[in-house]
């Protein structure tokens, strides 16, 4: 039996590195209730008491000590992962689970991959029905966890730590995931699937901005309603850089065998009829009735969007996965469908979204570049404190004046967000502020921390724009406009 312990805040010390909370959330949903743990204050000791302390019943070792060399926005046990690959869809019951894994499968026995499955839904987590691993008991190696393992295939999800799923609010949610991404230890995979929860909200969002994730793999099923989400879903990618690969079509036709009695009862007339017809002719004509016999696809929840993906969004990669009693079976007993016998047409279907997963990533990588963009300071020939903007690869962008950047913030303090109205005005920034620490956010966005105390997250989009809107001021002019605010002469 589990129990929450709401008072582990007050017995572990404060965790250092990539979150700035300690890990209470996840940790206090580990533990097995037992006369081990006690309330701070209690007269019972603990059993050992280290940095953090070890649970010797449980075999659980927990230290929390600074990563001198942890590098800034990246959870240390993910820094072994060359691509994270998100699947996800816009509403539940459509099969992303199911996709999940057996895309991860695929690329793991027939692209010997090394694979692992982040089951990212807190609320109603899939993974531990869908695998059973031989081992099923979350340990701690340090302070990482130990991700579970099923056929060389690494797996992580809450519900290994908590059958029940979570029963708590969105920050809370928020929370327990940044803790479970910061403290899963992957080690080195060549792909990591990302099990998205359903939807397109606050936890999605977050998931894609603090990870960088490759590209996303979305799966729905045919039918206009499912279309119009696809379409969310998409959207929801690209506001966050991520490009959608492919689409799958999950529960796509259901395959029925012509009826061929009818056929069959003719034969054996004949058959009946002709005296002359011998025993080995007639068990002849009935082998090859039967092995002509079709059958045909039959779309239960409406037709293929396949052109409309093609046209509308630039996906022509579109996968269709049939109605099929195994693969259900395989979800409820434990085994993934594709390390199955059987059903090669409906695996080399899986096989081809690996593939396109594989080719896709290494395009993304090449086009988009290496690292994310930086900020570099310089002095320019008048004296004046500037800002180099360097991209991917290395290439510098343009140049901005601090104080300009500064003001070009558009978090909620500096803009309202239902009006849009700038908030923040020149005065309320002084003219040395400078970059104080920087990182990248995801793969789509700058964090700057600044020496007046304030943190602004520029997306790559908008100091792209900013610098053309900054080239296009004339050498001459009387001011540079910084999103909305014209700061009179140059920044001293």
């Amino acid at each position: 039996m589990r129990s929450q312990l709401a008072f582990l805040l007050l017995l572990l010390p404060q965790a250092t590195g990539w979150i700035p909370t300690p890990p209470t959330l996840l940790l206090r949903e580990i533990y097995s209730s037992s006369s081990d743990f006690v309330v701070a204050n209690s007269p019972r000791p603990f059993p050992t008491l280290h940095n953090g302390f070890t649970a010797t019943s449980l075999s659980l070792s927990l230290g929390y000590e600074e990563d001198k060399d942890e590098i800034k926005g990246s959870p240390v046990g993910m820094r072994g992962i060359k691509h994270i690959i998100a699947v996800s869809s816009c509403k539940g019951g459509v099969g992303k689970s199911t996709t999940s894994i057996n895309l991860a499968y695929t690329l793991s026995q027939q692209l010997n991959k090394t694979v692992g499955i982040f089951d990212a839904d807190i609320f109603g987590p899939s993974l531990p029905t869908m695998i059973h691993p031989d081992v099923d008991t979350v340990e701690f190696v340090g302070s990482q966890i130990k991700p579970l393992e099923y056929k060389g295939v690494k797996l992580m999800s809450y519900g290994y730590v908590n059958e029940n799923g979570a029963i708590m609010r969105g920050p809370m949610v928020n929370q327990l995931l940044s803790q479970f991404i910061s403290l899963t230890n992957w080690g080195t995979l060549d792909y990591l699937i990302i099990d998205m929860p359903p939807g397109t909200g606050d936890i999605q969002l977050t998931l894609c901005q603090m990870l960088n994730v490759r590209c996303a793999v979305v799966v729905t099923t045919p039918g206009e309603l499912s279309y119009v989400d696809v379409g969310k879903g998409i959207e929801m990618f690209e506001s966050v850089e991520v490009e959608s690969v492919g689409v799958v079509e999950n529960m796509g036709y259901f395959e029925k065998d012509d009826d061929i009695k009818e056929d069959l009862k003719n034969l054996l007339q004949t058959l009946e009829s002709d005296p002359t017809i011998t025993k080995q002719t007639s068990l002849t004509r009935i082998r090859t009735l039967l092995s002509s016999s079709t059958t045909s696809k039959i779309s239960l929840f409406g037709t293929r969007h396949n052109q409309k993906l093609a046209a509308e969004w630039g996906i022509e990669n579109v996968f269709e996965v049939p109605i099929l009693e195994d693969i259900a079976v395989s979800g409820d007993t434990g085994v993934p469908f594709v390390c199955k016998e059987g059903w090669e047409e409906v695996k080399e279907e899986y096989g081809r979204l690996a593939r396109c997963v594989v080719e896709e990533c290494e395009r993304i990588k090449e086009g988009r570049g290496s690292g994310g963009f930086t900020l570099k300071g310089f002095t320019d020939e008048t004296g004046t404190d500037m800002l180099k903007v360097i991209g991917c690869n290395n290439i510098e962008l343009g140049t901005v004046p601090p104080q300009t950047l500064r003001l070009a913030c558009r978090c909620a303090t500096c803009v309202d967000e239902t009006s849009g109205k700038k908030l923040i005005r020149v005065k309320d920034v002084e003219r040395n502020v400078r970059p104080v620490t920087q990182e990248v956010y995801g793969n789509y966005a700058l964090s700057v921390n600044w020496s007046d105390g304030h943190s602004s997250l520029y997306p790559y989009k908008q100091l792209k724009a900013l610098l053309k809107e900054l080239k296009e001021v004339d050498e001459g002019g009387v001011g540079v406009r910084a999103d909305n605010v014209m700061l009179e002469g140059p920044p001293r």
